[in-house]
């Protein structure tokens, strides 16, 4: 092979070794800006996925307000002489709430709030709409500096119920309007008070067994008894469903039924639960029938039972819940008078969030 030939193959073979640096160098420089893309891509997801997160975080808080709200003021339509405060009671507990460490409050800046309560044919019912504006930490290098939050809440409120469904009562009927064993009748009571149930005493009764649409006997009450107290296997149906006007048949005194002050009656009579019962009206005996005015809700607290033959005499309650009225004037006289006025007073309103 010639010089001349030999330099041709030199300058060939360099230009190879130089095009396959440059190629080299290039392979790199876009692997780097591959790897800055990606780098800020990563950067850019997580930065709006800390502003998601962030606007989830404050829409719940803001949705939580305004569902309080809602039936904070839904309740009041269903309170005697405090519909007018049903506004102002939204308003309050939405602003004990807060959304982004703010008070959920028109006072607050940036953020809105609209309640409006109206009644309705059976009660009443509450919308609240709230709006709030949010700083974004990292969609503002995008020029995405605030993002609004809207949410709606209506709740409603029913002051009417028709009956209890199937295995939830006590098998026991309290007078609602006998002045024995109370210095007041019970309609006169408040939520929280204590009351007095007197199962045996004629002389003070205000209360009795029953077997509820059914006959009423000393057999039918003990299971009864067991089932609701969870001392034996509910048998679907054993204690029927009860609705307002239903013809009870009662049972004067214990009638050879368990005695619930001894174990394990006691312990389960007492451990905090609440009871369920109708109400009736009118005075002992108990021994007829008599129709369901409605439902209050006890704590039993103690049970007294005579100590010379060991019957029980007297149920000590906390009424927890109060009466759930049927229609206006359902107890002998118009809806203006002191009994039904006491049962709309206790009346424990229905509330729930309408989806």
């Amino acid at each position: 092979m010639n010089t001349s030939a030999r330099g041709n193959d030199q300058v060939q073979l360099q230009c190879h070794h130089l095009k396959s640096r440059r190629s080299r160098s290039q392979s790199g420089v876009i692997a780097y800006v591959m790897l800055c893309m990606i780098i800020c891509a990563v950067i850019g997801i997580g930065a709006y996925a800390t502003d998601i997160a962030h606007n989830v975080t404050v829409r719940t808080q803001l949705q939580n307000a305004a569902d309080a709200a809602a039936i904070a003021g839904a309740k009041d339509m269903v309170i005697p002489n405090q519909q007018q405060m049903a506004d102002s009671d939204a308003e309050a507990v939405a602003a004990a709430n807060l959304a982004d460490g703010e008070p959920v409050s028109a006072t607050t800046p940036g953020t809105e709030v609209d309640i409006n309560a109206s009644p309705t044919n059976d009660g009443g019912q509450c919308q609240v709409d709230a709006h709030k504006e949010i700083d974004n930490f990292f969609a503002r290098i995008f020029g995405h500096n605030k993002s609004p939050i809207d949410v709606t809440a209506t709740a409603i409120a029913y002051d009417t119920v028709s009956g209890v469904r199937q295995d939830s009562l006590f098998p026991l009927v309290a007078s609602i309007d006998t002045p024995n064993g109370h210095a007041v009748p019970l309609y006169k009571s408040k939520i929280g008070d204590t009351v007095t149930f007197f199962i045996e005493s004629q002389q003070y009764m205000n209360c009795g067994y029953t077997g509820f649409t059914g006959g009423a006997s000393a057999s039918y009450v003990n299971d009864a008894i067991d089932q609701i107290l969870g001392l034996a296997p509910i048998e679907p149906g054993f204690v029927p469903a009860l609705n307002i006007g239903d013809q009870m048949d009662l049972m004067n005194g214990v009638a050879s039924t368990k005695d619930l002050s001894e174990e394990p009656y006691y312990s389960k009579l007492t451990d905090g639960r609440t009871l369920y019962i109708p109400v009736m009206s009118g005075d002992p005996p108990y021994n007829n029938h008599r129709p369901c005015l409605g439902f209050i809700g006890i704590k039993v607290t103690d049970v007294i039972k005579n100590q010379s033959h060991g019957k029980v005499l007297e149920l000590v309650c906390t009424l927890t819940k109060g009466f759930v009225k049927g229609t206006p004037g359902e107890i002998n006289g118009p809806a203006s008078n002191p009994i039904n006025n006491g049962i709309a007073d206790l009346s424990p309103a229905i509330v729930q969030l309408k989806y």
